[in-house]
């Protein structure tokens, strides 16, 4: 049992450090290079990290204690991005009002600095990105026409950190969400960390990934779709941009993620495409970019046309009806069919 409370203590101590680490450097990839002592720093809590969490995880089962919820996992730059739904997870529906330290419009869409360190530069990269990338992929991809909605810029770890306090997040949890999310949305509001981002490219999937929720939001769909579709979905729209940004980057980001999917198949650990949100963060490969891969399977077998139908459809009908009727096939035959592909190879 004091084993298990020492190693526990170990994993405190290094999320403290990963803590200090983010939050006490400044790191800009939009506008200057990664610092590579700093890359190499993370790395290695990260995997001190994981090391101690498995241990104290077996130690403090076996002790009858209930083991706490830290979940660490990598891609191939050290980090996994996991879409967290805070208002499903802690009941946060509203982020709050960040006060702007500048804004601009991108047509229906506000683009505003969280806070000193966004640059009018990096401001106006945003606008653009949104106006020439963003709103045509949702137009061709979903034949979307977004509403008005809000797009927070932060520029540092710390000041990411501060605004998920205001929202009111769990003070544990802020310094995960602040090391594994690349935006976040709530309603018509979306928060994007650009630390995490590493050049125009990944701004694009970003910004583009979290409007795609923003859209279904506005259409009563973003609680109605199985988390599956829906991230799925936003991945589709993301991936999209970043191609058209930089098809090189996009195809360098498939390769890793489909890696991931590959190995998990030949394992046996797939998840399905219902898993809970609990299996997911648990899970050793990035489940989100599963459920890309499978809507993904549905428009290349059916055509853009179909998802719009299937969407437009699932505003008034049951999703599983919507589903038969878009796509010839039931929602549950499809999961089969397609995790089997997956085993299979592809």
């Amino acid at each position: 049992m004091w084993k298990g409370l020492i190693s526990f203590g170990l994993v405190l101590a290094v999320l403290a450090e990963i803590h200090h680490i983010s939050t006490d450097a400044t790191v800009r990839p939009l506008e200057t290079q990664f610092d590579p002592t700093l890359q190499n720093a993370i790395a290695t809590a990260q995997s001190l990290l994981q090391t101690a969490v498995q241990e104290a995880q077996q130690q403090l089962q076996q002790a009858g204690i209930p083991v706490p919820s830290v979940t660490v996992s990598q891609s191939q730059d050290g980090t996994q991005i996991i879409e967290v739904r805070i208002d499903r997870r802690w009941g946060i529906h509203r982020l709050p009002a960040v006060p702007p330290q500048a804004e601009q419009s991108a047509g229906p869409v506000k683009v505003q600095a969280g806070d000193r360190g966004v640059s009018a530069a990096t401001l106006q990269r945003a606008v653009t990105t949104i106006q020439q990338v963003s709103l045509p992929v949702l137009s061709s991809n979903l034949n979307a026409r977004l509403g008005t909605a809000t797009v927070v810029l932060f520029s540092t770890p710390s000041a990411y950190a501060n605004a998920l306090r205001q929202a009111g997040l769990p003070a544990l949890e802020i310094s995960q969400i602040v090391r594994k999310t690349g935006g976040l949305t709530v309603g018509t509001e979306v928060w994007v960390p650009l630390y995490a981002l590493q050049g125009h490219a990944e701004l694009a999937n970003v910004v583009t990934h979290e409007l795609t929720h923003v859209w279904l939001n506005q259409q009563g769909l973003g609680d109605k779709l199985p988390t599956w579709i829906n991230e799925g979905i936003a991945w589709y729209s993301g991936m999209t941009a970043e191609a058209q940004v930089s098809r090189v980057e996009a195809e360098a980001l498939a390769q890793a993620y489909d890696g991931q999917l590959r190995a998990a198949a030949a394992n046996g650990q797939l998840l399905p495409l219902s898993a809970s949100e609990s299996d997911i963060l648990k899970a050793n490969y990035n489940v989100e970019w599963e459920d890309y891969r499978a809507v993904q399977a549905l428009v290349q077998a059916h055509g853009n046309a179909a998802l719009r139908s299937f969407l437009s459809a699932s505003r008034n009908e049951a999703v599983s009806t919507a589903f038969a009727q878009a796509f010839g096939i039931s929602e549950s035959t499809f999961e089969q069919q397609f995790l089997q592909s997956l085993e299979r190879g592809f």
